[in-house]
């Protein structure tokens, strides 16, 4: 309930966006006298919910991008509904290549299931040449609809910009790392502010030029707070004066008090306040969105096996459905695709049964409202009025959110199929729903079971070898340890990212449990380098830089450790030399190479 509280506090105007982006086609099809085309434009304003709330210049990228595919996507499918083979093979495709390249392009949810959505819907509405060239139209209309709409909603919008507020959090995130440290939530509290740091980068990849200049300073200076805190945190042994994580808070353009502070936090302080007041960022390689589609394909990643699960299972639901004569055989597929937005089984059994509860209380919602025989207006006021509820609760219950999506879904489907008994239609949700959600279980456990754990040890290497590239720059550059060693930043932001991928690929891994069994040692070698990340991305600026000869050993040691993880040598074994200066760093590098030894 608190959840629910906050999202309708803080989502009401997230939840207006969309309801004005769908609801729009809807009543203009009605407006006119056709309702159905309404419905039809609404498949392709469904763009405008496949980006959430990103930065306003990725937005209007990518809302254009999805609307050009479902343009295609829809008459197609309709073409094609009659040849059910053909229809089963087709919505199988687009789920693959709309999988993969979500996944690849690393979007967040609703990720490729609306444009699934859109595919199998279109099989379930027949049309000829000259109805598919009519779609083409009323798809293109409904996309640029909800570019409007985003365009218009993203300049009335009071609040902070998506980029702002994600620096915002990143800033609050790295207080807080000062806040828990010397408690028990200290290494929860590192992980979040890792997590938040990268996700401020990435909004401002995706926001304005301009912003992100004006922005470019400020994140600088929190990553730079970020090293310093982190050092912090892994040393303190007590709670910290609530002072320290009050001077992160303030305002870089303002002096903060930093008397009693320690002296590490002052400097960063300093060093924050002049990357603020002007930051030229250091020039890297820009990231290009066919090579981040070319990664995916690399046996080390998980996207590409992941968006083969999601395509062969919605294909296999399609056909499940086609097989038994259910009169809406796509809804099984679309269970299926929607319950594969989970990453692992324990994620999937409770998305599962999330749908099922939903949709079995969105069918009595649905069957209260066209019990009473509503006019076309009153069903697309009804997907309208669901769509705003459903967008302000799905960050809270998903259960609660199926339940006014399946409204949604009847409501547009008897406002585009007119002619059709939306009684057995409801009946037939529930059904198809149930059947989906019992085959989307036992296809995830079939289908590429083990690839989070498979994938797992490359995670780890790729990981380690990041950390030996940081320690590398920080401990070879000349700069007597400072923030601005060249190459250190984009090496810092590389290893980052690799964390955060293994965390989440652990995670999944741990989560899959019920599918492969994981050793306590298994963990264990995680947890080791998750801990020497986090010491690799602290800087202690008050430390000489060790000796060249350790330097060496501890770099060669941590390649070994890598080389090990991937099965290409045996372990190490525990180092043997010094590392003065740096003794966690050390004691990390022996948990780690023991835990390999003993796993």
């Amino acid at each position: 309930m608190r959840r629910l509280q906050t999202a309708l506090r803080t989502r009401w105007l997230v939840g207006v966006r969309a309801a004005v982006t769908l609801g729009l086609p809807l009543l203009i099809g009605v407006a006119v006298g056709h309702a159905s085309y309404g419905a039809i434009a609404s498949m392709g304003a469904l763009a405008g919910f496949s980006v959430g709330t990103s930065p306003w210049a990725y937005r209007a990228k990518v809302i254009p991008t999805v609307g050009a595919a479902t343009m295609v996507i829809v008459p197609v499918s309709g073409l094609l509904s009659d040849i059910a083979w053909l229809a089963i093979i087709w919505v199988g495709f687009v789920a693959v290549v709309a999988s993969y390249v979500c996944l690849a392009a690393h979007m967040g949810p609703p990720r490729e299931y609306l444009i699934v959505l859109t595919a199998l819907a279109g099989t379930g509405i027949p049309v000829d040449l000259d109805g598919a060239l009519r779609e083409v139209w009323l798809v293109a209309a409904g996309a640029a609809t909800a570019w409007l709409v985003a365009l218009v909603f993203t300049l009335i919008d009071p609040a902070p910009s998506p980029a702002r507020q994600a620096v915002d959090q990143a800033q609050a995130a790295v207080a807080g790392i000062l806040r828990a440290a010397g408690t028990d939530d200290a290494a929860r509290a590192r992980q979040s502010a890792v997590s938040a740091v990268h996700a401020a980068r990435v909004a401002l990849r995706q926001t304005g030029s301009r912003e992100a200049a004006d922005l470019a300073g400020r994140q600088a200076a929190i990553e730079v707070l970020l090293a310093t805190t982190l050092s912090i945190s892994i040393e303190s042994t007590e709670p910290l004066d609530p002072a320290a994580a009050n001077a992160v808070l303030a305002s870089p353009d303002e002096p903060a008090d930093t008397a009693g502070l320690p002296a590490p936090l002052t400097t960063a302080l300093a060093t924050a306040r002049t990357l603020n007041r002007g930051y030229d960022a250091e020039p890297g390689p820009p990231a290009t969105g066919l090579g981040r589609l070319l990664d995916g394909l690399g046996s080390r990643d998980v996207v590409l096996p992941t968006a083969l699960r999601i395509g062969v299972s919605v294909a296999i639901g399609t056909a499940v459905g086609r097989l038994l004569g259910l009169e809406h055989s796509y809804w099984v597929g679309l269970t299926c695709a929607a319950a594969l937005q989970a990453n692992n089984v324990t994620m999937l059994f409770r998305r599962s049964m999330h749908r099922f509860v939903g949709t079995v209380t969105g069918v009595g919602l649905a069957g209260a409202v066209f019990a009473f025989s509503p006019t076309a207006a009153a069903v697309a006021v009804a997907a309208t009025i669901a769509q705003l509820i459903a967008e302000i609760v799905i960050v809270a219950n998903y259960a609660v959110a199926v339940t006014f999506i399946t409204v949604i879904a009847l409501s547009v489907y008897d406002l585009a199929a007119p002619h059709a008994q939306i009684g057995s239609t409801i009946d037939a949700r529930l059904l198809d729903t149930v059947i989906g959600a019992a085959l989307v279980v036992i296809l995830r456990m079939l289908l590429w079971p083990k690839t989070n754990s498979t994938r797992l040890p490359a995670a780890r290497a790729d990981t380690v070898r990041s950390i030996a590239d940081v320690l590398r720059i920080r401990w070879t550059s000349g700069d007597d340890n400072t923030h601005r060693a060249p190459g250190l930043v984009a090496a810092q932001h590389h290893l980052q990212e690799r964390l955060l991928s293994l965390r989440t690929l652990a995670d999944d891994a741990t989560a899959d449990r019920l599918l492969t069994a994981g050793s306590r040692h298994d963990r264990a070698v995680t947890l080791a380098v998750e801990d020497l990340a986090d010491l690799a991305l602290s800087i202690p600026t008050e430390r000489p830089l060790p000796a060249a000869d350790q330097v060496h050993a501890q770099l060669a040691q941590l390649n070994s450790i890598a080389a090990a993880l991937e099965g290409q040598s045996e372990p190490p074994g525990p180092p043997n030399y010094r590392l003065d200066g740096f003794p966690r760093t050390l004691a990390a590098t022996r948990v780690l190479s023991s835990a390999l030894d003993v796993s």
